[in-house]
């Protein structure tokens, strides 16, 4: 109601809640406060799609952004992101591991959401591998909760996967889709 009423109205609204899903909902522009600092605004798409810092990548989005502290690194001219945890690696675009390479031996943080994690055949996208510690059928949506070596992290797959706990599945995911936080700071790295 609160949406029809103001696209009929047509004025500016201010609306103010701590239900991150309810703002995406309502909202053609959203400011994400933390303990009383503005920490991004911006519309809907940017704010879930390029969240400026780790407090807005892990409050916007459901389920949760997974992390994981990564080492930045060199494998045959191309940066690796390893995953401190476990293991895992990820990789990102040529443009941002060209801005990455000076910081070869560093932390970061790299933040991939559940939805971004697919399963299916392999393509052209990046992969990875994770155990499957509990698959949780939700009617119109599957969570699965994997685990690599001592990281747990989510993937939002189809609800007709019927993979189960302790099976090994590879995860698709998109190097654009890997966003990468200074360990420092906790600012997106453009």
């Amino acid at each position: 109601d609160l949406k029809r009423i103001h696209q009929e109205v047509g004025k500016t609204m201010i609306y103010v809640t701590h239900d991150q899903m309810e703002a995406l909902a309502l909202s053609d522009r959203i400011a994400v406060m933390d303990h009383a600092l503005l920490q991004q605004v911006g519309t809907r798409n940017e704010i879930y799609d390029t969240p400026a810092n780790l407090f807005v990548a892990d409050f916007i989005g459901e389920p949760p952004t997974n992390f994981f502290d990564v080492s930045i690194g060199q494998n045959g001219g191309k940066v690796e992101l390893t995953c401190d945890a476990s293991g895992l690696k990820f990789s990102t675009t040529p443009a941002r591991g060209a801005q990455l390479k000076a910081q070869s031996g560093n932390k970061a943080i790299v933040g991939i959401r559940p939805q971004h994690l697919s399963l299916g055949a392999k393509t052209s996208a990046a992969s990875l591998k994770a155990r499957v510690v509990i698959n949780e059928f939700l009617g119109e949506r599957t969570i699965l909760t994997l685990q690599d070596g001592g990281k747990i992290f989510r993937a939002l797959v189809p609800p007709d996967c019927r993979v189960g706990s302790g099976e090994v599945v590879e995860l698709m995911y998109s190097r654009e889709n890997v966003m990468i936080f200074s360990s420092s700071t906790g600012d997106l790295i453009n």
